[in-house]
């Protein structure tokens, strides 16, 4: 009976052993995934915002009046949809939601005084050096 009761413990202590391997392999898998994910969406994020920027400065270029906000306001909703796709890429999401909200949230207030091209522009470049 004690042979038997060994044998129990000796397939009780495999099939845990197994079933925690199992877990923790999953578990590596799933980042692995999500980070091999997580960089082609993080670089267009990045490719969207720099060709948004040069948008701004070639509206300025080209005489579109007012230039800067007009530029900025035609891509603004693209700009939330582009954010929503790639929110759950950054680990200091709290940080990420602060810089896109205020990138956003950029109002006549914000430039009073200023090129609105260079308000415009360094809260996208703000936000750039995060991303990168």
């Amino acid at each position: 009976m004690e042979n038997f009761n060994q044998i129990i413990l000796e397939a009780v202590k495999l099939a845990l052993a197994g079933i925690i391997g199992g877990l923790i392999g999953a578990r590596a898998n799933d980042r692995f995934t999500r980070s091999r994910d997580a960089s082609p969406r993080k670089r267009a994020f990045v490719g969207f915002l720099k060709g948004w920027k040069s948008e701004i400065f070639s509206a300025v270029i080209h005489g579109i009046w007012p230039p800067s906000e007009n530029a900025y306001r035609l891509k603004l909703a693209s700009f939330l949809a582009e954010v929503e796709q790639v929110r759950d890429v950054f680990r200091d999401r709290q940080r990420f939601d602060d810089m896109t909200k205020r990138v956003a949230g950029l109002t006549e207030k914000d430039w009073y005084r200023k090129q609105p091209r260079d308000v415009i522009c360094g809260a996208i470049d703000a936000l750039i050096t995060f991303c990168s």
